[in-house]
């Protein structure tokens, strides 16, 4: 279901925005609201960009919450000179992936940038992507996001894990390279081109599984510091650990989808990996001295340690899984992307005479012609 707020439909025909913002959204008004008041106030020119919220399904309350913190975003974007477009979208609980791709789908813009309902963008985040789009239509363009909530530890190594990842990839494995689906901005036409984002994942990777696509279309990716977004995902011990444990989930149903599309194989990552890894908390452009370090570096390395455990109980259930084709870019999800389990073997039923050597054969038939010639001569 789609509700456009105010007469915005009918002015695209006249001034067409220039850039599209989405925001995926579920059951979490509050944070919302803070996201649309940073964007509505973009240091980038009133009327030349449109936001979409996409509400994936909340429920009740918070359903009609999620509308009204909308309606008050289109209320006070309608004061800036020309306003600010503000439309809101709602579909099934269907995960994040597809909310983005229905956000996409409305969109009037020729460029898409992609931000999360829990982070807050700064004032030139947008005029920041925009402008290099412009150079660079077939680029994607990925930004830097912060945590705010610099107390909690579990979501400072959440943010830390993405930091180094960004850091390590491109030096080391630039075919692994991506951008978190919280703040990076493509073109609409080559969003479109290379299938969107990819519905089969339900927790997470499904930014990597994008990235990696459009670097395989022969396009390119350029990070931009700049482009900056606080990102504020309060976490606990528990939460850090199912984060991982998914994240581990999502990584094997990535490396199923290549399987199945008959791409190759990405490579476990080597020792060193995960040396760089416990390290890379030490460093002292972090400063965060050596008892937070230590902290930082234990769950980095559990959390790792978290997702292999989940990519191994992925792999097992999907071997269990009756695999079923699903829609691509709709529809519920099922095991479609669960890797064919191996063909069993009928093993071989061992003959009752076990041959020991080479010579019991021969002995065996000597002692036979032995039997049968005292039986002719009519010996006992």
């Amino acid at each position: 279901m789609i509700e456009g707020f105010g007469d915005a439909l009918s002015d695209w025909e006249i001034n067409p925005p220039r850039i599209s913002v989405i925001v995926p959204t579920f059951e979490r008004p509050q944070a919302l609201r803070r996201c649309l008041a940073t964007l509505i106030v973009q240091d980038f020119p009133a009327g030349s960009y449109e936001i979409i919220v996409v509400d994936d399904g909340s429920k009740g309350a918070l359903s009609e919450e999620v509308k009204v913190v909308t309606e008050e975003a289109r209320i006070r974007g309608m004061h800036r000179p020309r306003g600010v477009y503000v439309h809101y979208v709602r579909q099934e609980n269907q995960g994040p992936s597809l909310a983005r791709n229905s956000g996409a789908r409305v969109a009037q813009s020729p460029y898409l940038a992609f931000i999360d309902d829990d982070c807050e963008a700064e004032e030139d985040w947008l005029k920041t992507f925009y402008a290099f789009l412009l150079l660079e239509p077939d680029t994607m363009v990925g930004g830097k996001t912060f945590n705010s909530l610099q107390l909690n530890s579990y979501s400072t190594a959440c943010q830390m894990l993405i930091d180094f990842h960004y850091d390590y990839f491109p030096q080391w494995k630039r075919d692994k390279r991506f951008f978190t689906a919280n703040n990076f901005a493509v073109s609409a036409s080559g969003f479109h081109a290379i299938g969107r984002f990819e519905t089969a994942f339900e927790w997470a990777c499904e930014d990597r599984d994008f990235c990696l696509r459009w670097l395989e279309s022969g396009r390119t990716m350029e990070f931009l510091p700049k482009a900056v977004v606080r990102h504020s995902h309060k976490m606990n011990l528990a939460t850090f650990y199912l984060r991982c444990f998914r994240s581990g989930e999502g990584a094997e149903r990535f490396q199923a989808l290549r399987e199945r599309r008959g791409l190759k194989m990405l490579e476990p990552e080597p020792f060193g990996y995960y040396v760089d890894l416990w390290k890379w908390p030490f460093h002292p452009v972090r400063q965060l001295g050596l008892i937070r370090a230590f902290l930082m570096s234990y769950l980095l390395t559990t959390g790792e340690v978290t997702a292999g455990i989940g990519q191994w109980y992925a792999r097992q259930m999907a071997s269990k899984a009756v695999v079923t084709i699903k829609p691509k870019f709709g529809g519920k999800i099922t095991p479609a992307t669960a890797r064919p389990a191996k063909a069993q073997t009928t093993p071989e039923v061992p003959s009752r005479i076990v041959v020991k050597s080479r010579k019991e054969p021969v002995l065996r038939a000597r002692r036979a012609k032995v039997v049968v010639r005292d039986k002719i001569n009519g010996n006992s």
